[in-house]
């Protein structure tokens, strides 16, 4: 018996990472599939109502097929891929930016599923269903994919932009709104419609309740952890302690009734305050990318395409149906927020598909025997059709809004790149004593510049002094892209170790050839390898010190200030010139 559960964990693990490493990049390479579509086809073909339905008899195809047994595994390793996700969203809001979000959160989020729920449930009492049933059916129907639509403004790099903020927004609330909508679903399944609101009020105080816990634990325990952790720079240790900070947060909020992606939100939104964010978004983004793509996929395995022939007429007409009634109030809505019109329809083509959680509240309904088994199906159908739709809904709003954005550059036409809300034209490696001058001296000329070091105790320096700072090894090439190397203008290294300030030269010039790069020496062979290693502006000390006591000198003996400074120049470029 347990040789079998073994072989079927390894089959199942060996069609997953099949998938990942193999199928989707193929797809994706020749075809142009979209990743999220491609692993939900994926499941939908080797589910058990595809091929696994089809050649549940034939030995070779049961081999890379999986069957109804194989989807509950599945699925309790494709929710890590949800919490890892609404972790990183976390990261990304911060506390200061979801206290500035809160009218669209609580308000405009709130009246997306209030209205929705409402009408859907009342077009439901007007075809004949029972009240219970019509507010099951509506309430799950309101809420929308946070997985695919968060994925797809990733990979836009919309998160940080106005549809992304506001996409997320309502997306949050649509997860909070999960905890009564299942709390409403045991009540009526064991009271009919009695108690309803005290059973919401209930759920909606723990919820509140399990909110404060989290943070005043987080506050006083989980940044003195983190700064420890990090003053030993063992990565293994920081990245341990990073998983159980996420999984701590998402068994605690799934112990009292919550979900698991929201306390990992939670915990992601205490580590966004700390200075060391974008050093775990960096360290977590591959296994959030595995974990997700075997979501999908386990959303693919759900999806019955016998329901859908069955019905190939009235599936897709409700599916259509959806997608335009919560399009509409979607848009309706957002016109209260005061976005622009762009945004509001970018927001709209995203939200207005089905989501995930219809597939557990309907699957709960169905198991206490509030929904009969063909309405479940039909629901889940619909559902996974326009999920399906997502990623093509998402083309259309591009396209719509596409005729109403314009093009704009920056007042002086040079590029910038945006690190936590901030535009960054200046890289500085090191925040010692120089790094910490250069730093200074750029703020006070109203120029942004993004930190990088891996000392806490300077990083927390450098975040009290107000500037942007990323926790990483500039020797790793994976700290470049999300300090903002690629727009740039200038990387600065400060580092005082030769060897070391070699390779932050050669990685970052590896990444992006056209940075300015302006490098401290400590003497002639080292400046002569960093001109090699194609550094633009090479500070040598003992020059610097050399011209500087010289200038000090004459200008003590009655040199004129303007000579002076010619010969001190003169004297710097001959230097230059005989080390480049």
């Amino acid at each position: 018996m347990e040789e079998a559960i073994v072989a079927i964990q390894l089959k199942e693990s060996i069609l997953i990472l099949a998938i990942a490493g193999v199928v989707v990049p193929f797809l994706l390479y020749y075809w142009k599939v979209n990743p999220i579509l491609g692993y939900i086809c994926m499941g939908v073909v080797l589910g058990p109502h595809g091929l696994g339905y089809l050649f549940k008899s034939i030995p070779l195809f049961a081999m890379v097929t999986l069957d109804s047994e194989n989807i509950a595994a599945i699925s309790g390793i494709a929710e890590f891929g949800i919490v890892f996700l609404l972790f990183l969203i976390g990261m990304e809001l911060s506390v200061k930016r979801l206290s500035a979000m809160r009218y669209w959160v609580f308000g405009i989020g709130g009246l997306q599923v209030i209205v929705t729920t409402t009408i859907l449930a009342a077009l439901l009492s007007y075809a004949g269903f029972s009240l219970a049933v019509s507010i099951i059916i509506g309430s799950s129907l309101a809420l929308s994919s946070s997985a695919i639509v968060i994925e797809i403004l990733a990979r836009s790099k919309k998160i940080t932009s106005t549809t992304g903020r506001f996409s997320v927004a309502v997306l949050l609330l649509q997860d909070l709104a999960v905890v009564p909508i299942m709390f409403l679903l045991g009540v009526l399944a064991d009271k009919g419609d009695q108690s309803v609101i005290v059973g919401l009020l209930i759920a909606i105080a723990q919820a509140i309740l399990v909110i404060i816990c989290i943070f005043v634990v987080g506050r006083l325990a989980l940044m003195p952890l983190v700064r420890m952790v990090v003053s030993t720079s063992s990565p293994e240790l920081f990245m341990a302690t990073t998983l159980l900070i996420i999984i701590g947060a998402s068994v605690t909020t799934a112990f009292v009734g919550l979900s698991m992606a929201f306390g990992a939100f939670m915990a992601g939104l205490l580590l966004a305050e700390t200075e060391y964010s974008r050093s775990i978004e960096t360290m977590i983004n591959p296994f959030k990318g595995l974990l997700l793509g075997v979501f999908f996929f386990s959303i693919g395995l759900q999806i019955d395409l016998l329901s859908i022939l069955d019905k190939p007429i009235l599936i897709p007409l409700l599916a259509a149906a959806l997608i335009i009634l919560k399009g509409v109030v979607m848009f309706c809505i957002a016109g209260l927020a005061r976005i622009s019109l762009a945004s509001a329809i970018e927001s709209t083509c995203l939200i207005a598909a089905g989501g995930e959680f219809a597939f557990i509240i309907i699957g709960m309904a169905g198991a206490v025997g509030l929904l009969p088994n063909e309405i479940s199906q039909i629901t889940l159908a619909v559902v996974s059709m326009t999920m399906v739709m997502i990623p093509l809904n998402a083309k259309i709003g591009n396209w719509i809004t596409g005729k109403f954005k314009r093009k704009s550059l920056p007042v002086d036409g040079r590029s910038y790149v945006k690190t936590n809300g901030e535009r960054v034209r200046v890289i500085v490696v090191g925040f010692g004593r120089v790094g910490e001058t250069v730093a200074n001296m750029l703020a006070s000329h109203h120029f942004s510049c993004c930190i990088i070091d891996s000392n806490p105790i300077t990083i927390a320096l450098a975040r009290r002094q107000g500037h942007l700072v990323y926790h990483g090894n500039a020797l790793d090439k994976e700290c470049w892209s999300p300090a903002g190397l690629l727009k740039a203008s200038v990387l600065v290294v400060t580092i005082d170790d030769a060897r070391v300030s070699n390779l932050v030269v050669e990685s970052a010039k590896a990444v992006n050839s056209d940075i300015t790069v302006v490098v401290r020496a400590r003497d002639d062979v080292h400046a002569v390898r960093l001109y090699e290693l194609g550094a633009t502006k090479v500070v040598h000390g003992v020059i610097e010190i050399s011209l500087r006591l010289a200038e000090l000198s004459l200008l003590y003996l009655g040199l004129p200030v303007d000579a002076l400074r010619n010969s001190v120049r003169e004297k710097r470029e001959e230097g230059q010139l005989l080390l480049k």
